[in-house]
């Protein structure tokens, strides 16, 4: 209820996961130049939680996103989930890595093409684009996820930003 109107609010869930302290997020950027690869693994954990994600890409210029399901690859330095809430002291309970060459990339659930890049020098015309999923997505649990995003252009900077809650499965 507002207090000063004291009219009844209404927020949606995934909002007040916010206030519950149960929303996260993780972003990095790189600046990459063609055919360079910046990807991320998301693995989920073995619970009832489940985990709903939006992912937010953005690039400078030319960009191959995928998203791929039950990959093999491994972690190496993990990534800082933050949480929403920054006065809570919740944890995600899934982790966001960068990866190492090694591994299977999985099957592809999610693939888009975005930004232009085309002659050279003086020539050159560079034009960016994003990807943003319109839909959250809820992973599968106790899988691992690799988020691949391959430059189509020099002097690329391409960004990432993952925005989830975790919710436990009430179905």
């Amino acid at each position: 209820m507002d207090k000063n109107t004291h009219a009844l609010k209404e927020i949606d869930s995934s909002h007040s996961k916010i206030h519950d302290g149960d929303h996260y997020f993780c972003s990095k950027y790189e600046d990459l130049d063609d055919t360079e690869v910046s990807d991320m693994i998301i693995v989920t954990p073995d619970s009832e939680t489940w985990n709903h994600m939006l992912f937010f890409i953005q690039g400078q210029m030319a960009t191959l996103s995928q998203l791929y399901e039950d990959s093999s690859h491994t972690a190496s330095a993990g990534l800082t989930a933050q949480n929403n809430n920054r006065n809570s002291g919740n944890a995600a309970g899934l982790v966001v890595s960068e990866t190492t060459a090694a591994g299977a990339n999985g099957n592809l659930i999610y693939e888009t093409k975005f930004g232009a890049a085309t002659g050279a020098g003086a020539n050159a015309h560079k034009a960016g684009g994003e990807a943003r999923g319109d839909s959250e997505i809820i992973l599968k649990v106790n899988s691992t996820y690799y988020l691949k995003n391959t430059s189509r252009a020099d002097g690329n900077t391409v960004e990432v930003l993952l925005e989830w809650y975790e919710n436990k499965n009430i179905s």
